[in-house]
């Protein structure tokens, strides 16, 4: 039966979570500080968090419904659910684990026992395996107390012991329990496998990553050359006319052919012992990929074959796209273009920018400059020779061509 409590802040509250979604265990109430504004109120401890402050907490963590309990400042307002065991037409009344809790819930409050003393007496045969199958003998107890908050949530309860072993499934509603003498096939991998705590060993990554590196692809024009290979077991296919090749056979674009039918697709000549280069899906010999497709230099004026360099909406040799002053190939390399010719960018500064009187740096586009004594400044570099205050729209004196503020006008060593 749900109810709900409202809590007056502000923290602290006087009681302490257990389970969450991390868990696959519902909230529950674990413990109830006596004398605390929790203890005052209608909460029992292993009552069930429904919602906290009108938020559902089926899908809360155990850290989420924490921080959620600790940002409520003024009052705290709590859904919660009883759990008493009611009996539940999927639930085998039969079973030592209902008979035990529904005899524990029809005793008086007042000659009830500490469960700590009690939990040996009423653990079920199924716990009892339990304890056996993991070695865990010494906390059967809590964990018997976790098991009978949970009894009235068969759903959790379920997965929980069919994760163990405990629990078969079968089409039947009724829950079947294990005998004690489970296949090992059918118990966790954490008591069959002595390995099992090495290979989840904290900080031990599980994950092996296979690094492909990618062939890669050859520039348009790139003469390429066909690889024999002799009659062997291996039958690949042929890249031309889809057929397995038994013989002899060559190897080329990353394709298997048959020697007679690699050809050049203008010229038919056989490819077999000659370069080739790939265009369009088809191969070429060098002269009609020359003739037909190869793109002509703009300096040398002669048919590029291999890679090509597209600059000026225009193509060139790599060896022939050069800086107009020191000859040198730009390749990949920032150019800057000066009466219709391309300079690499340390000739163009050196030959063509304009160079701050004061810093002795290029004044860049977009810089602000000024123009004074002769020379051109940096708007940041125009200061006074002995006090460094800036001059930018201030009166000013020169000395030595150097420029002075009015205080130091007359000085002497500048």
């Amino acid at each position: 039966m749900a109810y709900s409590v409202t809590l007056n802040g502000p923290g602290p509250w006087g009681f302490r979570l257990q389970g969450g979604k991390d868990f696959n265990m519902p909230l529950t109430i674990s413990r109830i500080t006596p004398g605390s504004k929790a203890a005052q109120s209608q909460m029992n401890q292993g009552d069930l968090v429904v919602a906290i402050d009108g938020v559902n907490t089926d899908s809360m963590t155990h850290l989420e419904a924490q921080n959620k309990i600790k940002s409520a400042s003024h009052n705290l307002s709590l859904t919660l659910q009883n759990t008493l065991p009611l009996k539940d037409p999927h639930v085998d009344s039969a079973s030592p684990v209902y008979q035990a809790v529904l005899k524990t819930q029809n005793k008086p409050e007042d000659e009830s026992e500490d469960w700590s003393r009690r939990s040996a007496n009423l653990q079920s045969k199924s716990f009892r395996i339990l304890a056996q199958m993991t070695g865990t003998d010494f906390y059967v107890s809590l964990f018997y107390e976790y098991i009978w908050l949970l009894f009235c949530h068969k759903k959790t309860l379920k997965y929980f012991l069919l994760s163990f072993g405990i629990l078969k499934t079968a089409p039947a509603p009724v829950h079947s329990y294990t005998p004690a003498n489970t296949e090992p096939a059918s118990r966790p991998p954490w008591v069959t496998d002595d390995s099992f705590s090495q290979k989840f060993a904290p900080g031990k990554t599980t994950t092996t990553v296979t690094k492909h590196i990618l062939p890669r692809a050859p520039a348009r024009g790139t003469v390429q050359r066909a690889e024999r290979f002799p009659a062997s077991s291996r039958t690949p296919l042929c890249g031309h006319c889809n057929s397995i090749i038994r013989g002899p056979f060559l190897v080329a674009m990353g394709r298997s052919w048959h020697p007679e039918e690699f050809n050049c697709a203008y010229c038919k000549t056989s490819l077999a012992d000659m370069c080739f280069v790939e265009e369009q899906n088809s191969v070429y010999c060098e002269r009609c990929y020359e003739q037909f497709f190869a793109p002509t230099c703009a300096r040398c004026h002669t048919k590029i074959m291999g890679e090509v360099m597209h600059a000026l909406r225009q193509t060139w040799h790599t060896s022939c796209f050069v800086c107009a002053a020191c000859k040198m190939p730009f390749g990949n390399s920032l150019f800057h273009m000066e009466d219709g010719e391309p300079y690499c960018e340390k000739d163009y500064i050196a030959l063509f920018s304009t160079k701050c009187h004061g810093c002795d740096f290029p004044v860049e586009a977009g810089d602000k400059f000024i123009e004074a004594l002769g020379h051109t400044w940096h708007d940041t570099c125009f200061i006074c020779a002995v006090c460094h205050v800036n001059l930018e729209g201030q009166p000013f004196y020169s000395k030595k061509d150097k420029p002075l503020c009015k205080k130091h006008a007359h000085a002497i060593n500048v």
